[in-house]
């Protein structure tokens, strides 16, 4: 698995205008594990080396490393050679940190196992997007394991104990988890299949069809209708957007895990596009 993640990584970074990204424009995990590919015969993951500045290359200290503050403190520069420090870093801390308050929010009663476990998956969906968008590529590192951990939650968390949750759609069965995960890879899996049986090109990678079968796994076979079709507006309205953010030309290739993850945070916030469809349906 883990080598067909390499080889993947090795080929893009090769190939492509994204062979000189480096880590001033990636926060830790989104640089490091597409970088971990060009490393293959040195130690190179998300623990070693130590956290360095990517200009100078001088190993930060612990209190360099603090989430915005370290940011605030030090101006915006390396504390050692004061080279000006990417924006991202801090955007992706105060991103992650809005996401983690979002899932609190779904846990009234306080801290518990179930609220750090969805936090998590925050975190790994907020990876998966931004990794995409640099690279095109949903490492197996993260969407495997995320997939698996959603399966093993759902049929062991009730058993914990998880305590109120007020998010209704967070509480699904290990059943409707597994033919989540079963459906979300099937769904994208045939339409790709079919694209390729009729225009004789690819129209989407495999880590699509496992990041949609893990959304599956967490959130249940129910959700994947909203999930793809939101997914799929959500590309075509604000992907050109997107794409002039990134400065990219408007139709260049665009990928879509971002797009499913935020359809499955539509889900989450309580859209159910089935459901609107079936009530237009029924009053015209």
């Amino acid at each position: 698995m883990e080598q067909y993640w390499h080889q993947e990584c090795q080929y893009f970074l090769t190939q492509t205008q994204y062979s000189n990204l480096d880590s001033e424009h990636n926060a830790v995990s989104l640089n490091r594990l597409p970088h971990a590919a060009e490393n293959l015969d040195a130690t190179f993951n998300l623990a070693v080396p130590r956290s360095h500045c990517p200009h100078c290359k001088t190993p930060l200290a612990w209190w360099h490393n603090v989430p915005v503050l370290s940011f605030l403190l030090l101006k915006g520069r390396c504390g050692h050679c004061q080279q000006a420090i990417s924006m991202r870093y801090p955007a992706v801390e105060v991103l992650c940190a809005a996401l983690f308050a979002w899932v609190a929010y779904a846990f009234p009663t306080g801290p518990s196992l179930a609220a750090a476990v969805w936090m998590l998956f925050a975190a790994a969906l907020l990876t998966l997007t931004l990794i995409d968008l640099d690279t095109f590529l949903l490492p197996d590192s993260i969407t495997q394991p995320l997939l698996w951990l959603g399966l093993i939650w759902h049929g062991f968390g009730p058993a914990l104990g998880t305590g109120h949750v007020s998010n209704p759609t967070m509480e699904i069965t290990l059943n409707q988890a597994v033919l989540g995960a079963i459906l979300g890879y099937a769904v994208l899996g045939g339409f790709a299949y079919a694209f390729r049986l009729l225009t004789g090109k690819e129209g989407m990678g495999q880590g699509d069809f496992k990041l949609l079968a893990a959304l599956g796994a967490w959130l249940g076979a129910e959700a994947l209708f909203t999930i793809v079709l939101f997914a799929a507006v959500f590309g075509i309205f604000f992907g050109p957007m997107v794409q002039w953010l990134r400065g990219k030309a408007l139709m260049a290739p665009f990928p879509f895990g971002p797009c499913l993850v935020a359809g499955g945070c539509a889900w989450l916030a309580g859209v159910n596009l089935y459901a609107l469809l079936g009530q237009w349906a029924l009053h015209g």
